[in-house]
């Protein structure tokens, strides 16, 4: 499965207005990354290639990724063509606000 990476400024703040998701030092220069959920296996498939171009975003407690485009069977560079996907998929916040319950579409 395709690993859902997603990277946070550290002004960022959450909606119910708590102030700041997290402190980061004014030197820090290297984006920190965390893995909080991975993408459900498309229908059909065996392996998840990922989307490269969707359409995402925050409703409420919820972030949705839908849609982008791959190349399931081959490296571009191999002669693998390119599937757009119509997938949608929502990943709910956890209660404790660590991330994901691993929802999928």
């Amino acid at each position: 499965m395709c690993p859902l990476l997603i990277l946070m400024h550290s002004n960022l703040c959450d909606p119910a207005g708590r102030g700041p998701l997290r402190t980061v030092p004014a030197e820090r220069t290297v984006p920190l990354w965390s893995v909080i959920a991975r993408l459900p296996l498309p229908p059909g498939r065996s392996t998840q290639p990922g989307v490269a171009g969707p359409f995402a975003g925050v409703s409420g407690d919820a972030l949705i990724v839908a849609g982008g485009s791959n190349f399931p069977d081959k490296k571009p560079w191999e002669g693998g063509r390119k599937a757009y996907v119509d997938e949608v998929y929502v990943l709910m916040a956890r209660t404790d606000g660590v991330g994901g319950d691993g929802a999928g579409a």
